[in-house]
């Protein structure tokens, strides 16, 4: 597809003529609409156009002048000029700057029409002549600098390669292109790009292009290192991918002063390129892009902590407690980061982890059991992630369609409620069989689903959520009896039974060991 930028200062022109033809059948796709020359030439740069359309007659730089300064940046651009004066000395101006051809206001449909398929074929024509050369150049291009870059060059080797291409710069810098395909085309998008990169480096001194194993190279001195050429880079690459189902990735390398620092320039790159999933699949990676990397020194992976914050994460979903999710998936990318995981490893035991919640979900939750299923086959997709924050994202979506769905028609949310009464009411004369009629529930089945969901029975929780409280009043300094009746036990002893089962201590050893000024005092309960 050929891409075309029209000049008119008049917008009824500009966005008529776009509107006049099937531009696509033609073989054109409308680029870009300038409303002066210095519009044009600025857009020009951008775009890099196959073709502009351009009037004659416009305020401050007109039509000759721009064709003049479009001439002398791109000879061999094709130009078409439009005019409302049939003025013989304008065309002769006009064609003398090399222009295609001279056409009167108003366009003639039909007319237009034939001459943009004659620069259509024109363009054609010398894209196959580019094509043929260019693919020449490269292999030869390539042959050398591979060369160097695998060998150990000598200063004065790379120093030589470079003056004999007009490249001797200040600075120079790799970067890389990574070609990525849904389908299997990526060898032939990859050498279409590798052929007009060839021709976008093509003049003498602005840069080399070559293969780079799996990947494509540039070699750009400090002239090719703006800010707007990596733009225009850019905007290249989006271009010539958009038919298909390709995606480019750039890595940049470091710039570097000397010629025979090249090589390192190429493996930052590479390293950078290999690490573009920290990176969050972005476009474009340099020093100043910002990413999430595996620790440079690995250390182990705590087990123990591991386990924690997976438990927690099992509980935050079988509970319906969805807040928790999302942060608990972090913490434990985290956990892996920091023990060196890279991209493959990450991805497998994240895998790992969750195959295995999910199976214990199912086990425990027999109403989310399909619901589980259809999560689990969702698991192979984590492998494809682009990056590490989307990996993250698209995993606590999924445990927390998990805990939505569990939840639904479990009960869950009843049994939530009841934990958060204890919670609350824990000191009243609680009862399962009073809880059960009022939430509507036989009792024993009430038993089961808190058991199921909690993982305890509900004497159990009760008892941990009133020991629990009992230690935080005997920190406090509080009598023995006054903790039992505070906390929901009537008998002391029967408390001091139940304090000692869960804390493996009496209340009074415990209180002892706490706080000096009243260990050892004589306990009234």
């Amino acid at each position: 597809m050929h891409k075309i930028v029209i000049v008119d200062d008049e917008p009824s022109i500009r966005e008529g003529l776009a509107q006049l033809l099937d531009w696509t059948s033609l073989g054109y796709k409308i680029a870009g609409l300038a409303a002066s020359g210095k519009e044009a030439l600025r857009q020009y740069e951008d775009i890099r156009p196959d073709l502009m359309i351009v009037d004659i007659r416009m305020p401050g730089m007109d039509g000759l002048e721009l064709i003049r300064e479009l001439k002398r940046r791109a000879d061999d651009l094709q130009v078409l000029v439009l005019s409302g004066y049939a003025d013989f000395d304008y065309a002769r101006r006009a064609i003398s700057l090399g222009v295609t051809n001279y056409l009167l206001k108003p366009v003639d449909e039909d007319e237009l029409s034939d001459n943009l398929k004659t620069v259509a074929q024109l363009l054609d024509d010398k894209a196959k002549k580019r094509g043929k050369a260019g693919r020449a150049a490269l292999a030869d291009r390539g042959a050398w600098l591979g060369e160097l870059l695998t060998g150990q060059a000598s200063a004065a080797q790379w120093q030589a390669e470079l003056s004999g291409r007009g490249m001797e710069e200040e600075s120079y810098q790799i970067m890389l292109v990574d070609v990525s395909c849904e389908t299997g085309e990526a060898t032939c998008v990859q050498q279409k790009i590798l052929e007009r990169l060839a021709v976008f480096y093509e003049q003498p001194g602005a840069g080399v292009v070559f293969k780079a194993g799996a990947h494509i190279g540039l070699l750009l001195g400090a002239s090719r290192l703006r800010d707007s050429n990596r733009r225009r880079l850019l905007t290249a690459l989006r271009d010539w991918t958009e038919s298909s189902s390709c995606s480019t990735a750039v890595a940049a390398g470091e710039r570097i002063r000397r010629a025979a620092d090249i090589p390192h320039s190429y493996a930052t790159a590479r390293c950078r390129l290999q690490q573009r999933f920290f990176y969050d699949g972005a476009e474009y990676i340099d020093e100043e892009t910002a990413g999430r990397l595996p620790a440079p020194v690995p250390g182990p992976v705590e087990p123990q902590l591991l386990q924690a914050v997976t438990e927690r994460l099992y509980l935050a979903v079988s509970t319906g407690n969805i807040s928790r999710v999302a942060p608990l998936v972090e913490a434990l990318g985290s956990l892996m980061l920091d023990a060196g995981a890279g991209e493959i490893e990450l991805k497998a035991r994240f895998v790992q982890l969750l195959a295995g919640l999910l199976e214990k979900l199912s086990a425990r939750h027999p109403a989310a059991r399909l619901a589980s299923e259809m999560h689990a086959a969702r698991l192979p997709a984590i492998h494809g992630a682009a990056g590490y924050a989307s990996m993250l994202s698209q995993i606590a979506q999924l445990l927390t369609e998990a805990a939505r769905q569990a939840d639904d028609g479990t009960g869950e949310r009843q049994i939530r409620k009841i934990t958060q009464l204890i919670d609350s009411h824990y000191r009243d004369n609680l009862k399962l069989e009073k809880l059960a009629e009022a939430f509507n529930y036989n009792p024993a089945y009430l038993g089961k689903l808190f058991k199921t969901v909690t993982g305890e029975s509900f004497n159990t929780y009760l008892d941990k959520v009133r020991i629990d409280q009992a230690k935080r009043l005997l920190r406090a300094g509080l009598k023995v009896y006054e903790v039992a009746e505070q906390v929901g036990y009537a008998n002391p002893d029967y408390f001091h039974g139940k304090f000692r089962k869960y804390v493996g201590q009496s209340p009074t050893s415990y209180r002892s060991q706490l706080e000096p000024a009243w260990a050892g005092k004589r306990d009234d309960g």
